[in-house]
Formats: C-alpha cells, structure tokens, sequence
C-alpha cells in the first residue's frame, strides 16, 4: 500500500470539542529537555516543534509543563517548559504562532511533575547540597525508593488554581486546547490511584474521593477557559500492578470525566513498579494499548486517542476503521521520522523512516536533549534540519552498506555529492544489521535498510552497487575524491584454550544461519545484548541455553525497559544466567569458567558460542591512505559500538565532507 486513498480515515478531518484538527494524527506530549534550565521556549525546542508541524501532523502535543514549580520545587523532568508565570508567554507565544503557521494545531501538556521524582531541584546546583522530596496524595514509598512528602490541603487548593491560570494563560498566547498529566506517577494520576492514595480525607479513599482532584483540575480549567476550548486527560486505562487500578475503574473514570465536561481521553498504561510502561520496548506487540482504547469507545462518546507503536500507517488505519479509536496519537514515531504525515498524505509511506522502538530516545532519559537512533537530526534540528548543498561536488564511494555507510550515502547524495555504494552481500544492511533483525522481535530492524533502499531512488546521484567486494585496486582505478570505509566489524574470538573446536562458534554464525542449533546443550559466552538476545533466539529452538558474564549483571548495554522485557522472555525460556564468571577453556564436552573467588566450574555443552563483542574490519584504509585525497572510516569498522553510534558516523562524515 503506497497510495493516499489507502488511508481515507486517517487522513479524515477528526472534531475534538469545537476544534476541528485536519487529519487523525496527533503529535503526543514528550519530554524533550530542549527548554531551558528555567523553563523557557529556547530556539532548539521551538524548531523542534515547528519541524514535526510542518512535518504534517494535525495537532502537536507541547510536552509536560509545570505549572506549579514554585509549590512543587522538584521537577518531573530536567529543563521542562513553564506555564506558571506571564514571563513564559512571549515563548509560548512564538511556540504557538509559528506551528499555526505551519498549518497544525497546538496543544500543550499541563502537569505538575511526577510523584516519584526527588533530587531535581529547579534551582541549578542546588539538590547536590539540599536534597528534597517530592510531593504526592500520600508518602507512600515508591519503587524507586523516593517517599514524598503529603500534600496538604492547602497545597492541594493552591494547585488546582494554579492549573486554571495556566489554562487561561495559555488559551490567551494561542493554545488550541490542553491535555492534562495523570498517566503513570503523576501526581493527578497518583490521586487516582488506590495503590498510591491512600489519603482519609475528601480526597482519598473512595472512588469518588479519589476523583476530586483531577474533576476539579477539571472544573477549575472550564471556569478559566470558557466552554468550547477543548480539555484532554491522559492518563492510565489500567494501571497492571497489584492494588493498583483495573480496567473497569479505568473505564468508569473515563465516564465521570465525560461528566464533568472533558473533550476527549488519551490512553496510556501503567503505574511506578508496574512492568507495562507506556513507552513500550520493540518486545512488544505494535497496538498494545489499542484493547485499552476500544474499551473505552464502548463506554463514551468523546474521542479517544490511542497510541503506543502505531507508527506504521496501514496498522493506525485500521484501528480507525474498525472503531477502535478517533484518533492516533504518534510519538516516537515523530522522532525517527517528522515527516511521517506528510508522507502519508503525499501516498509515499514507503519512505517512511520506521521507529524500531529501541528505546534510545528514553535511554538518555534526564540526562541529554532528545536523540534518536535512526533520526540523527532529531533534538537538533537548528544544526542538523537542514542539509546543505557543498560548495563542491565530490565523486564519494562509500565501501560497505551498513548503518554508518547508509547513512553517509544518504546525507552526502543530499549535498550534491556523486556517490558510488559498494556492498558485498546481496542487499543492503546484508552484514551485521541483517543479523540483528533474526533475533526474537527484532524484525523491525530490516526496515531499516528497506528505508535507504527507497530514499536511495528518489537520488540519481546515488548509485548502489550489491554483491562487488571492492578492493584496494578497484577503487583507485575509480579515482574518488573521498573514500569512506563502512565494512562494519567481525564476530571477536579472544585467544584462550580450545576456542578453535568445531563446537566453539560464534552468535554471529548462529544469527546468519550459517550453523542451526535444535535441542541441543548451549553456553552463550558474553550477557551483552548479542549474547541475551542470541540467547533467546536459540532457546526459542527447543534448546537448553546457559548465559556466561564475567559482569555482575547481564544486558548492561540494554535499555532498562526493553531489557526488563528481555529478562522475562529469558526466564520464561528457563535461560539459566550465572553472572561474575569468567571462561577460561572449551573441551569438547564443555566449557570451564572461574569465579571472583577463584572457584572453577565445569559446564557440559554441546555448543559454546562466543559473544564477546566485535573487532574493527577496516583493512582498506590502510591500503589507501595517502592514495586517495579523503579516507574516513565510520561505524564499527571504525570502533565497535550500537545502530545510532554507526549511523551518527556515517552522518556527521557525510556533513563534513
């Protein structure tokens, strides 16, 4: 499906209140940490929003703004926006003005931080010597270990009119409609939560109790904005944890708020120590809050917006179709690709760049602006958006068709450069991407080079070449200007005793096919990421699999959330992990490890495979270098290391060159 009328609901006028939003697409509130330390629209978030604008999108969800900070001197997230004082309207002024220009709507994201959070002061320098606690409904101790302090009454009033200013503060700088916080460890949705509110006075307790303080939020927000000017809540449907809320108080609460005057729902998942988080890992299904949302279309009238891995259009188009939801609500999607609706409405989704939900855009979580794996723009669109001509045109011949040598292609085809990609395999990413796309779930990953192959026909001045080992030889005969080595890197194999038996093999032999394992005795040598997920791979064939890491944790390269994810499909696979171990031999019946204490342990084994990492494939440039005007080498041939470090590479060479 490659075509416009493909997609007639999605592309649909949808009516959210008395706001008519030009297509069913809706840009979800993300914490970005592209405002500044004070909370001010800076240049790098405005260009952040006014790309995913013009991108297409029919409305744009400004992330979670404080709108208390003065009562709540924990931030939810490091350098989040403010709307709780005039000096921030000029910003969100501009903010407003320039996605209107853009042609989409704009909402904004109220909140007043999460429940859990303690130690990120709002004064810069101040919680390493003053640590404080947040706040919440009760002081109860979260998973994390944080216990916040109890909201008194007084606070609890001061903050519902606080949310009402920031409404009306905002409705005047140009806002189409707001959504309120109180998904997962909100503080809204804490108050809702029988696992978290505890409270014995009008606000706890009972169902209704626990409703106060959101339906007066509520209440207070309509009294300051006037009727018509849309209010959204999201928050979780189902919370999935003990003593926490279950789908049908999660659907009875969306009734009371269609009650009391809310314009539509936007679902999410989850609660703190829950393991369905709302931002789900690539082990999950894509839709996975869908049934959440079609529960609720069963029960209320307004729209329902859904969202969690509803990236690719034809799946958002039938959960439309089917009445399963109004709206589509696309985050991390936006991230790998702004232009996404564009490209819808335009009938080229072939060229969509899919997100592969690795999780990395959260796995710098609090400590960096937004970064994408695939989208090396992304967080830094005042540097990066736009991709200008060189001043001279090169003849460039990228040797490998990887992440980083796609990459590179890409960026310097866009500079007008001529461009010649070799690759020895039979499609591109045929090498180390390809292998990472056979492990369990990780299908996803073929998109990527499905990408490239794409884009790559839309730029006559980049020619691929597949299945050509270039040598040394052959590319001086091609007289390039610049040469980048992208030949990516090899399976590493440590010199130790017995590591050249047939029995010893490595993931990567494993991964490409090239050895099948069924029911068969296997130790994977390494617990990083390889080694985990090759792990699965072969225990999902019927295999007996033991995991060896000298680390005193397994999958320390990982994201915490898709590895949390990983670690339960392992154990449901009874994958055996004996960490703090070290290997010191292979025989042919098994494979001796030591501990830190110096205690040996004989595993017997059919197989052993290595994950050990990988070493630099990079020969080439040695042979061409003071022969060729310009040698780069990029991505693992250059030094081994994730997708977004390889692609990063080949895009900051290709910019520079």
């Amino acid at each position: 499906m490659n075509n416009q009328s493909n997609f007639l609901k999605l592309l649909e006028p949808g009516m959210i209140g008395n706001l008519q939003i030009k297509n069913r697409m809706i840009m979800a509130s993300m914490g970005t940490r592209l405002a500044g330390i004070w909370g001010e629209i800076t240049d790098s978030c405005l260009e952040w929003y006014i790309t995913r604008a013009r991108g297409g999108v029919g409305m744009v969800t400004v992330e979670a703004s404080h709108v208390a900070a003065n009562l709540f001197p924990v931030r939810g997230v490091v350098r989040m926006p403010r709307v709780d004082d005039d000096c921030y309207c000029p910003g969100l002024y501009t903010l407003a003005e320039a996605v209107h220009n853009a042609d989409s709507k704009i909402s904004i994201q109220l909140s007043v931080g999460r429940a859990a959070s303690a130690g990120s002061l709002w004064t810069p320098g101040l919680s390493d010597i003053q640590p404080a606690a947040g706040k919440a409904p009760s002081a109860i101790t979260f998973p994390d270990g944080n216990q916040p302090q109890e909201m008194s009454l007084q606070e609890i009033q001061q903050t519902v009119q606080m949310y009402g200013k920031a409404a009306t503060r905002l409705k005047k700088v140009g806002f189409d409609a707001v959504e309120l916080h109180a998904h997962f460890h909100s503080i809204p949705g804490c108050f809702m939560s029988p696992l978290f509110n505890k409270r014995t006075d009008q606000y706890g307790g009972s169902f209704e109790n626990r409703l106060r303080f959101i339906l007066e939020i509520v209440s207070c927000i309509r009294q300051n904005v006037g009727i018509g000017f849309p209010i959204l809540v999201k928050y979780s449907i189902n919370e999935f944890i003990s003593g926490g809320r279950d789908l049908k108080e999660g659907v009875s609460i969306a009734r009371r708020l269609q009650e009391n005057g809310v314009d539509g729902i936007v679902v999410s998942q989850g609660q703190a120590g829950s393991q369905q988080v709302p931002y789900a890992p690539l082990y999950w299904p894509p839709g996975y809050m869908v049934p959440l949302a079609e529960a609720l279309k069963k029960e209320i009238t307004i729209p329902v917006i859904a969202g969690g891995r509803l990236g690719d259009p034809i799946l958002a188009e039938q959960v439309l179709t089917s009445g399963k939801a109004d709206f589509i609500s696309l985050g991390r999607p936006l991230i790998a690709d702004p232009d996404l609706p564009r490209k819808v409405i335009q009938g080229k989704t072939s060229t969509i760049r899919f997100c592969i939900a690795d999780n990395w855009c959260f796995e710098i979580f609090g400590k960096a602006e937004m970064r994408c794996t695939l989208n090396v723009a992304a967080g830094q669109e005042l540097r990066y958006g736009e991709i200008k001509p060189a001043d001279v045109a090169k003849k460039v011949l990228i040797v490998g068709a990887g992440p980083a040598g796609m990459e590179a292609a890409r960026v310097a085809g866009l500079r007008g450069h001529q461009v010649w990609l070799y690759e020895k395999g039979t499609s591109l990413g045929d090498g180390q991407l390809r292998l990472a796309a056979v492990a369990k779930h990780k299908e996803i990953f073929n998109s990527i080079a499905s990408y490239y192959t794409e884009i790559y026909k839309e730029m006559p001045n980049v020619t691929v070449s597949l299945g050509q080992e270039v040598t040394s030889e052959n590319i001086l005969k091609m007289k390039p200007d610049t040469v980048i080595i992208a030949t990516g890197g090899k399976a590493l194999v440590p010199s130790m005793p017995g590591v050249n038996r047939k029995n010893v093999i490595t993931a990567f032999e494993v991964l490409s096919g090239r050895i099948n394992i069924e029911n068969k005795n296997v130790v994977i040598c390494g617990g990083n990421a390889v080694g985990c997920e090759t792990a699965s791979f072969l225990a999902s064939k019927g295999n007996s699999v033991s995991i060896v890491e000298v680390l005193h944790n397994v999958g320390t390269d990982i994201e915490p959330v898709s590895l949390a994810a990983l670690l339960e499909e392992l154990k449901q696979f009874q994958v055996k992990i004996l960490t703090g171990r070290k290997v010191e031999s292979f025989t042919d019946a098994g494979v001796q490890v030591v501990d830190k204490t110096g205690i040996r342990t004989f595993l017997p084994m059919d197989y052993a495979v290595l994950a050990l990492g990988v070493s630099p494939v990079n020969e080439l440039a040695a042979a061409l270098q003071g022969k060729v005007p310009e040698v780069y080498v990029v991505g693992d041939a250059r030094k081994p290391g994730k997708i977004h470090d390889a692609i990063t590479d080949g895009f900051m060479i290709a910019l520079n060159i």
